[in-house]
């Protein structure tokens, strides 16, 4: 269009040049004749002169007129070739564009409210993303029965957009496509808008899949009675459930992820006290150098209110897609009532085996589901031995009883086994330096809950001395 109108400018400069020469020569006839009237042979030379010139002068200006002519036709075609070319590559762009294009022409009622509207033009992708196909000329009422009382807020946006040519970008539920769509829209010319858009629905269901994750896994956790924290990557807690609260001694949840907050560091909020784990495998550490573990015992102290508690802890690191260490997850579980009780058993041990020792009585018990004994030394030392044996059996208390004595023993051993009874027999033994004791030895079998014996225990003494002294008073008896 530009060039078009540069053309006519520069034809119409060179006709106003043409047109002056031409006066002026025609002024310079006149003034000739007017001169040379009485001459009329010099007139006559002069004209044909003039004539000359006029000619030469037509000449040049249609000469030029004709270079302008064709410099004006190749400078068109150059830029009939530009524009073909550039619309080649706009079509290619909409037809080859990943998203949905729509240009569309909004309908008003007379109160300016957008009622309806038509599609103008759409690309490949509109009818990929959309499933709708041949919409070109149609109205979307007609494309989409119903889209307008089940999207209202779609036709507000485009409205405003076509009226104000204000640009929006929202995502919007299209439940008439049962799709989730990212809309970006402006508006081209009044009345008009474009929409460009994408389908997230996919993006949308996994967010949506995250949420219900999320939030089983809050409700999981609070379902928990063991203690259960989660940590980023650098041991920054990020969550706690209500029963961590209580394991660690604070009134509330509120109050635990205060003081975690003010404090990230566990132990500037607890304080180990005689730990059963080193200080620094305290377990959120070790999960972030990448270690599991089952279980990691600690006794703990308040800093703040000096309440002490043992806390046992399992712990692993959280890990990426990729294998990287993104954080740490740990279950704590209190178990200060099941050390206070291991440590009253252990003093209840030692009380009974400071008993046994003073009244020189060994103790054994045997596993009947691993076959597993336990003795105490005393009773080793009590068949000549210095130490425990590594292993100990009925056949080898069987080698010690002295032949004698041997199969009344046996059978009452065996009669208590099968009958899942008491026992208890006095017998002679030989120790292992030949020395000859006499022993008393009892027992008992342990049931289970279904009345399966599962263990049997029992004790022995050596009472040589008691039994000389009886025998001793037997004979005297008999001499008196």
């Amino acid at each position: 269009m530009k060039q078009t109108q540069d053309h006519i400018t520069a034809g119409r400069r060179t006709g106003r040049l043409f047109l002056l020469i031409f006066l002026l020569l025609a002024a310079g006839i006149i003034g000739v004749a007017i001169v040379f009237h009485p001459h009329h042979e010099y007139l006559l030379a002069y004209i044909a002169w003039v004539a000359v010139l006029l000619f030469a002068a037509g000449a040049s200006v249609g000469m030029l007129w004709r270079q302008q002519r064709v410099l004006f036709y190749r400078n068109q075609l150059k830029a009939e070739a530009l524009v073909k070319h550039s619309e080649q590559n706009y079509q290619a762009l909409f037809e080859n564009m990943q998203d949905g294009f729509a240009y569309c022409q909004m309908l008003f009622d007379e109160r300016h409210q957008p009622v309806d509207f038509i599609y103008l033009a759409v690309n490949k992708a509109f009818g990929q993303l959309t499933g709708l196909q041949n919409v070109v000329g149609k109205k979307v009422s007609e494309v989409i029965p119903g889209i307008r009382e089940t999207s209202p807020e779609l036709f507000a946006a485009y409205g405003r957009v076509a009226l104000t040519g204000q640009p929006e970008r929202f995502e919007f539920d299209f439940k008439s496509l049962q799709q989730w769509l990212s809309i970006s829209v402006y508006s081209p010319a009044q009345g008009h808008f474009v929409a460009v858009f994408d389908n997230i629905t996919a993006r949308k269901h996994a967010e949506a899949a995250v949420r219900e994750s999320q939030t089983k896994l809050a409700a999981a956790l609070e379902a928990m009675t063991d203690a259960v924290l989660i940590s980023d990557v650098s041991g920054q807690f990020l969550e706690v459930n209500d029963a961590f609260a209580t394991f660690h001694r604070f009134k509330s949840k509120a109050e635990c992820a205060k003081r975690l907050a003010d404090y990230p560091d566990f132990l500037e909020v607890f304080l180990p006290d005689g730990t059963l784990a080193p200080l620094e495998q305290w377990a959120v550490p070790r999960a972030l150098r990448g270690e599991t573990a089952v279980m990691a015992e600690y006794k703990l102290r308040r800093k703040d209110t000096g309440e002490s508690w043992y806390g046992s802890y399992s712990f692993a690191p959280i890990r990426n897609a990729e294998g990287a260490i993104t954080g740490a997850v740990v279950v704590g579980r209190d178990i200060t009532f099941r050390k206070r009780v291991e440590l009253e058993l252990k003093e209840s041990e030692r009380r009974l085996q400071f008993a046994l020792e003073t009244i020189q009585t060994g103790a054994w018990d045997l596993n009947l589901v691993d076959h597993t004994a336990h003795r105490t030394l005393l009773h080793d030392q009590i068949f000549g031995y210095a130490k425990l044996l590594p292993e100990w059996t009925y056949e080898m208390f069987l080698g010690h009883v002295l032949p004698e004595d041997r199969g009344e023993v046996d059978r009452k051993f065996r009669e208590a086994v099968a009958t899942q009874s008491k026992w208890s027999f006095e017998c002679r033994i030989r120790r292992t330096d030949g020395v000859v004791r006499w022993i008393f030895a009892a027992g008992d079998h342990e049931i289970n809950a279904a009345g399966k014996p599962v263990k049997m225990s029992g004790i022995v003494q050596d009472i040589t001395d008691r039994k000389l002294a009886a025998l001793e008073l037997q004979e005297r008896n008999a001499e008196l």
